[in-house]
C-alpha cells in the first residue's frame, strides 16, 4: 500500500464517495467542551467532521457491535409461531478511525463471532485510518 498526502478538503471527499457507493459512513465529531464521539454521518453534520481527536466518549465500536440488534420477528397466529429473520447488514465505512482502534476492531469482531479469520465478520465494513 502506498501512503498519499492529501489536501484537508480532499480528505472529505472520500466520505462523500463512500456515501455514494451505498456506506452508512460513520466519522468523528466534536460535542460539546472536549467531547469526542463518532456518530453517522449527514448531509447535515458532513461539514462538521473532524480528523485529529482526543480519545472519543462514544467509540466507533458501538456501529459494529451494537448493545441492541433486532435479529428476528416472531408471531403468533392461531397458535402457530412464526419466527422471520429480520438481521440487516448494511454497508458500514468507519472514517477517521486510530489505528490502535482498527488493529483492535479485526481482534474483537473475531473474538465475538468466533470466525477464525477477522476478515470473515468485516466484509462489509470499510475502515479508514488517519494518524
Amino acid at each position: 500500500m502506498k501512503a498519499r498526502i492529501l489536501d484537508r478538503q480532499d480528505v472529505f471527499k472520500i466520505v462523500d464517495q463512500l456515501r455514494d457507493q451505498g456506506y452508512e459512513v460513520v466519522a468523528p465529531f466534536v460535542g460539546l467542551g472536549r467531547d469526542t464521539y463518532f456518530d453517522k454521518v449527514t448531509d447535515e453534520n458532513r461539514d462538521r467532521i473532524q480528523i485529529h481527536l482526543p480519545n472519543p466518549y462514544y467509540p466507533p465500536k458501538r456501529f459494529v457491535l451494537p448493545q441492541i440488534e433486532r435479529t428476528m420477528k416472531i408471531n403468533t397466529e392461531a397458535g402457530d409461531i412464526k419466527i422471520e429473520p429480520t438481521y440487516s447488514e448494511p454497508k458500514l465505512a468507519i472514517f477517521g478511525i486510530r489505528s490502535c482502534d482498527l488493529a483492535g476492531s479485526t481482534t474483537w469482531t473475531g473474538f465475538i463471532s468466533g470466525a477464525t479469520s477477522p476478515t470473515s465478520t468485516t466484509r462489509n465494513t470499510g475502515r479508514t485510518s488517519f494518524s
